[in-house]
């Protein structure tokens, strides 16, 4: 549950939108920079973005991958707000005319995002990584054809049984067996 917000005041000691927040029940940390926002991390729960369309386009995700942490836009565009550049976006928006319900609501609904976001990202790193380790097997195994003249089938029992022999991981043997490959036909 989001309680505490990082607000990207700027060089300003206050900002507008942090007493509309402090209205809405958050307790609301000013920070200068990004760079600011990671010493208060364990006390701050998602970060406050205000400033205008055009100055979100230059924030990228690796700046803010200092505080992993919901983004929120605070919009003050007087007109209703451009879709967001690819390059950066925001797990919710706000803007200075929600009431603190909205406020609440659309917070809410930005944890969710980034939640969802992480799980997606973990997801995928996971696969990647599984994939890799796929490439090594399928590597090896076409070595083992190779050398030992035999199907795909029994290349893959035998990478199986030699993991078991020597209580290592699949990829490991593979790994194994497609480096030295590599170093003798270099």
């Amino acid at each position: 549950m989001i309680e505490s917000l990082s607000l990207i005041a700027g060089p300003h000691p206050s900002h507008p939108a942090a007493a509309l927040l402090s209205q809405a029940g958050y307790d609301v940390k000013l920070a200068p920079s990004i760079a600011d926002v990671h010493p208060l991390r364990p006390a701050t729960h998602a970060v406050i973005l205000p400033v205008s369309f055009l100055s979100l386009k230059n924030w990228s995700w690796e700046q803010l991958a200092v505080s992993v942490l919901p983004v929120i836009w605070w919009c003050e565009e007087a007109n209703n707000p451009l879709p967001a550049p690819k390059e950066i976006q925001p797990d919710g928006i706000l803007f200075s005319s929600m009431s603190a319900q909205q406020i609440q609501w659309s917070i809410h609904i930005a944890a969710s995002q980034h939640a969802k976001r992480l799980e997606l990202t973990r997801e995928k790193e996971a696969l990647l990584h599984r994939l890799e380790e796929r490439k090594w097997i399928e590597q090896a195994k076409g070595i083992l054809c190779e050398l030992k003249k035999i199907s795909e089938e029994q290349a893959y029992q035998f990478l199986r049984q030699q993991a078991m022999n020597e209580r290592k991981k699949m990829v490991d043997v593979a790994r194994s067996i497609v480096n030295v490959y590599r170093l003798i036909h270099g």
